[in-house]
Order: C-alpha cells, then structure tokens, then sequence
C-alpha cells in the first residue's frame, strides 16, 4: 500500500468525505475516488441477539447492515460489498409445540467469504464494518 492509500484510508477510517479528503489533500475528488475505488473490499456482519424473537432480531441485524453499507456508500466508499447478518437463537419444545414459530430466510451454512462476528470482550458479537484495501500490483 502506498502513502497516499494509507492516508486517505485513515481519513475515511476518521469519517471523512471524498470531498474533505481532497480539500486536506490539495487534490481533486476524482483522484481521490480513483485512489479510493482499487481493490476495496468491504464486510459488513449485522447482529441482534436481545430480541424476543428470530424474526425481530433477523430484522434488526439487516437493518443494521443495510444501514452501516449505505453510511459507507453516502461516504464514497466504492468497491465490493459483503453484508451478513448474524443472529443466534433457541428453541424450547414449549415454542416448538406451540407453533410459534415461522418460517424465516436464513443465508446457507457455508457461504464462502462471510465472516463470523467479531464479539465484544464480554462475548458479545458486535455489528461491524471492515474495509480491506489492496495496492495495485506492479507487472
């Protein structure tokens, strides 16, 4: 990675816009794009376990995801998007015998590049954003 992706990428990781970062800079927003857009990988996990039920938190972790994908895109973070949901959950034969449970879309076991969450230093799995960046190679 050069020294200009490094620091641009901070000033991204600071919260600064293409825009800002170009005015720091003393460059134009296009170059910064340009610089921004090679190789960026972006992953996403949204998560919820305090809900009372799978749907409720399968919701609230999309809607976490959805939101922090479209901050990173409104900040002209362009490149690949990832975005998980996570949720964990258990079944009591009460529920079960109930009925209470509905049909709910889950992404398949096993989907390449997913990542699990990263989890709190109480093990609790946080929402999170990562931003890989990969310096052009040199042929």
């Amino acid at each position: 990675m050069s020294p200009n992706q490094a620091e641009i990428l901070a000033l991204i990781a600071a919260g600064y816009t293409n825009a800002a970062i170009a005015r720091e800079r003393a460059s134009s927003v296009r170059s910064v794009e340009m610089i921004v857009a090679q190789d960026v990988s972006v992953v996403v996990v949204g998560v919820s376990l305090s809900l009372s039920s799978v749907t409720e938190n399968i919701n609230l972790a999309r809607d976490r995801a959805q939101g922090i994908s479209q901050y990173l895109q409104d900040q002209g973070v362009a490149g690949e998007y990832t975005v998980t949901i996570s949720t964990r959950f258990t079944v009591d034969a009460a529920e079960r015998s109930a009925g209470s449970l509905r049909s709910v879309d889950l992404p398949p076991s096993g989907t390449d590049n997913l990542e699990d969450p990263v989890e709190s230093s109480k093990g609790k799995p946080l929402t999170t954003a990562s931003i890989s960046f990969e310096a052009p190679q040199k042929t």
